[in-house]
């Protein structure tokens, strides 16, 4: 079951990205350029994946199984906040120059921690 909501999970992703994933660094650096076509660009990715996180949610909540993470609604510049200090700071779990969403993943996991 969990293997088959990982793919779930990992379907819903590559719908909102691009033909190839974007490295965290990478969004940040276009989230942090002028108002151009790059940083217009960015905050639509974001918004996918703040899209696409909060559907896994639900479905996850619908089928009765622990959430990705536990923080009921947030705006994209909130998500975007906790991926910059989790970005910042690093740490054991930090994927590095992985996709933006895996990061994102991980990121909001630390800052809200569902209680078991």
């Amino acid at each position: 079951m969990l293997k088959s909501l990982f793919l779930v999970f990992v379907f819903m992703i590559g719908m909102v990205s691009s033909a190839h994933a974007v490295e965290t660094t990478q969004l940040l650096k276009w989230l942090d350029g002028e108002k151009g076509r790059d940083c217009r660009a960015a905050a639509l990715y974001l918004k996918g994946m703040h899209a696409t996180l909060a559907s896994v949610n639900t479905i996850l909540g619908v089928r009765k199984q622990k959430k990705l993470f536990c923080r009921p609604t947030m705006t994209s510049v909130q998500m975007e906040n906790i991926l910059r200090r989790y970005a910042r700071k690093g740490g054991d779990d930090y994927p590095g120059k992985s996709d933006a969403a895996v990061a994102l993943v991980f990121a909001l996991q630390r800052a809200f921690p569902c209680k078991n």
